[in-house]
């Protein structure tokens, strides 16, 4: 359960409501928020008394239940986004920060040659191992306590915090004394009693994904941090080992559906490392097999050197790789003045225009003509439906076409807003045995078409009722 505080409620109410949880025979977890306090009621709801009593208290804004195994962790207990301050350097708000440096502690020339190259290179954090893990007994195992020693001389002369990875329970301390970060690395991930040991310490935790580890079973790992008292928790995906050898790790997709790469642009020294690898690692999977790689408002990085060459290069020959690349924009303006703008008008021979009120104004009109459009076709656009018509052009013909979605297909194609992914997320949550396309009818209004689908035979097991069981 998630009871969340009101708006300046006192430290002695905040500490009423919490006995009063140890009292119906929870384990109370108090976070601060800047706005709100949320406190997370660990147990069994089902053999303990139900804390809905607590919704008449005048301190308690509202009791939530959470039915996902991950509760401290979870969306619910955290409506704010959350940040983590890691010797002075905040991580998780709009600022993206750079972690830095060499897989191992080796030498103190070889420490703070490459700390000063990652402190110049803009980067907020230096990471580096002085307790490694090797697959072979044979092979280096760090420094130990030595390196250590480098890793806060390092920090001494640059300012930069440092992350390094703990190994061992009864290093916690020893780890914890000379680091600003603890790092649990991939083959410890699930090594619930060294999780607990870096929580107590206080510091912040970074949690990588374990090579081999489920969504919810990261979640999980994470959940450790948190139930002991420590709210510093940090996920990093670093992908996951699968049954191709060509590649040590394998980015999950199902982790990481979009690369949203708009507060990116703000970091320029992260811009061309970032987009190089997210290149590298998309180009891998252009083998022959038929492929959809949609980029969505990509006039944000139209003018920067390194993506715009490769967005040229990509328009040009990923057909023959099979690949088919769909490039939206909410509006031409956005790229009529862009370097590769010839690229893109020859490149998409293919468009689909959204109607446009304005589109017979002189400067829109003129840009409509750059992308082809004739007068006639441009008063189409001004006098077409918004919501409903789209002009649809290419060596083929033009055509307006409605899609004339019925009110089935609208309720599946037409929810984007905020408020319809949360009402997802409750239908997920509150009925999974149900199953989701009838849950979210139902929230439709279109019960009819519910009972239709009860009629219809379900299959044993489908990859959605495997979702929403987790």
């Amino acid at each position: 359960m998630i009871v969340v505080l009101k708006n300046n409620v006192s430290p002695e109410e905040e500490n009423a409501v919490v006995e009063e949880i140890k009292k119906l025979g929870y384990r109370p977890h108090v976070m601060h928020g800047v706005a709100r306090t949320v406190i997370g009621a660990i147990g069994d709801e089902h053999s303990h008394r139900d804390l809905d009593v607590l919704n008449a208290w005048p301190q308690v804004e509202s009791v939530t239940p959470i039915q996902k195994r991950h509760k401290l962790v979870s969306r619910e207990a955290h409506p704010q986004d959350s940040t983590v301050n890691a010797g002075g350097v905040i991580v998780g708000g709009k600022k993206i920060q750079v972690m830095a440096g060499p897989c191992s502690v080796e030498s103190e020339e070889q420490l703070m040659k490459t700390a000063h190259a990652v402190k110049a290179a803009g980067a907020s954090m230096l990471r580096g191992g002085a307790f490694k893990p090797r697959t072979s007994p044979y092979e280096f195992q760090g420094l130990g306590e030595e390196g250590l020693k480098l890793l806060a001389k390092a920090r001494e002369e640059t300012g930069l915090p440092i992350v390094t990875e703990l190994l061992s329970q009864d290093q916690a301390e020893l780890v914890a004394e000379y680091s600003d970060m603890l790092q649990i690395g991939t083959r410890n991930a699930q090594n619930f009693q060294l999780i607990i040991a870096a929580a107590k310490t206080g510091k912040p935790v970074l949690l990588k994904r374990g090579m081999s580890m489920r969504i919810m079973e990261w979640l999980l790992a994470g959940e450790y941090v948190l139930a002991n008292r420590n709210p510093n928790l940090l996920f990093c995906e670093r992908g996951i080992r699968t049954f191709e050898d060509y590649t040590r790790n394998t980015l999950d997709l199902s982790a990481v559906a979009c690369f949203e790469l708009e507060d990116l642009m703000q970091t320029p020294s992260a811009v061309a490392p970032v987009i190089t690898y997210l290149f590298h690692r998309l180009e891998d999977r252009f083998d022959g097999r038929p492929t959809l790689l949609l980029i969505d408002e990509a006039w944000l990085f139209l003018d920067h050197t390194v993506f715009a060459a490769r967005l040229r290069d990509w328009l040009k020959t990923l057909r023959k790789k099979n690949v088919a690349v769909v490039f939206a924009t909410q509006s031409l303006a956005d790229i009529e003045g862009a370097s590769i703008a010839p690229t893109l008008i020859e490149s998409c021979p293919t468009r689909i225009f959204l109607p446009n009120e304005r589109a017979l104004e002189p400067n829109t009109n003129a840009i409509y003509r750059r992308f082809g459009l004739n007068a006639r076709q441009i008063e189409i656009l001004a006098r077409a439906i918004p919501k409903r018509d789209y002009y649809y052009t290419s060596p083929l013909g033009c055509r307006l076409f409605d899609l004339d979605l019925g009110v089935i297909a609208l309720a599946f194609c037409g929810a984007a807003s905020p408020a319809d992914q949360k009402q997802m997320d409750e239908c997920l949550d509150a009925a999974p045995e149900a199953g989701f396309a009838r849950s979210w009818l139902e929230r439709k209004q279109l019960g009819w078409a519910a009972d239709l689908l009860a009629e219809r035979p379900r299959p044993a097991t489908s990859p959605l009722s495997e979702i929403a069981s987790e």
